[in-house]
């Protein structure tokens, strides 16, 4: 009988072993997130810290980066925590400019890039004060070395939060910059709403815009999805035979995005408003701009669908800008 109870607790110690081993393989998250709510949609939203935070590195802003939305039993968004920044996945590392997720944001021009020489500083708005690294053009990809990391005033409620950041500089750049993102009451709709102003002596060219990991439950990309507009839209750049220009609407033709991702410029023409539509899972996302939209790119790939047109703007000092984008969310299609 002892035996037999050595021969269980020796098999259950390797099996538990195995687990364990198998767990350890498992990337456990903590970085910390805050989520807001209202009676439809839930978003997870991942919170800028210089020690712990998700994001760590050079690329995109560091606040108002929504991990998920959930709406029901949907999620909109690519799964984030072992996104590495490629279209295979891997081991997230916090520190690789192109491993931002879901609304990443992006001031695509830094502040004084030009006028540095190598070694000086430069301004990366929702970032902080970067150090040229070399007489090579500005590159986004690049992990250029963090002089001063921008701090933040956060306020957190059940349905909102607000991100502030204030930077001044000694070399003529100054600025505050607010994102909020909030929650439309017993709606399925969300706004991220931003004012910049500047407040140093140089002007600011600004021109953001967001990068929208859509992932509708996890579905990869491919024939399933499409992107409609509410007027022709056609490209700029050339696409392959996998991407379909049709009147208003833009398919793509593979089942599955296995192999490459696909991306270029559009013509969206005066539209302001695009709808992502996921024929399998019966939902839909429309992205509602309150301004007129510059360069409109379009990237596409098995983790992700995304839409980034650009938003431009040039501001002096004492000056602000605001501009807006609301997501709304709808589930239960009757798709043709």
């Amino acid at each position: 009988m002892h035996r037999i109870v050595s021969i269980v607790f020796i098999v259950v110690c390797v099996i538990s072993g195995f687990l364990l081993l198998a767990s350890e393989q498992v990337v456990k998250h903590d970085y910390p997130v805050s989520v807001i709510q209202n009676d439809s949609i839930r978003v997870t939203v991942l919170m800028p810290d210089e020690l712990n935070g998700y994001y760590r590195s050079t690329r995109f802003d560091w606040s108002g980066m929504i991990a998920q939305i959930n709406y029901g039993d949907h999620e909109f968004l690519q799964a984030w925590e072992m996104y590495d920044g490629t279209v295979h996945g891997g081991v997230h590392d916090p520190l690789t400019p192109g491993t931002g997720t879901g609304t990443a944001e992006e001031f695509r021009n830094p502040l004084g890039y030009e006028e540095a020489n190598v070694g000086e500083p430069f301004v990366k708005i929702g970032v902080g004060v970067l150090q040229r690294a070399s007489q090579d053009p500005y590159f986004w990809d690049y992990p250029y070395k963090i002089i001063q990391s921008g701090k933040w005033d956060i306020q957190i409620n059940k349905s909102s939060i607000v991100f502030k950041q204030s930077m001044v500089t000694d070399f003529g750049y100054a600025y505050d910059y607010e994102k909020q993102i909030r929650l439309i009451d017993n709606k399925a709709e969300l706004e991220i709403i931003h004012m910049l102003k500047n407040c140093g002596a140089k002007p600011i060219f600004a021109n953001p815009y967001c990068h929208n990991f859509f992932s509708f439950d996890n579905y990869p990309g491919g024939q399933n999805y499409k992107m409609v507009f509410p007027n022709d839209v056609c490209p700029v750049d050339q696409f392959d035979s996998r991407i379909t220009f049709e009147g208003n609407e833009i398919k793509i033709n593979e089942d599955d995005l296995r192999n490459d991702w696909i991306g270029g410029h559009i013509n969206a023409g005066t539209s302001k408003e695009y709808t992502v539509i996921n024929s399998k899972t019966r939902t839909s996302i429309k992205v509602i701009e309150d301004k007129d939209l510059g360069p409109f790119y379009i990237y596409m790939s098995r983790t992700s669908v995304c839409a980034e047109p650009m938003v431009e703007f040039s501001i002096d000092n004492g000056q602000s800008f605001t501009w807006k984008r609301t997501y709304q969310f709808n589930k239960n299609l009757r798709i043709k």
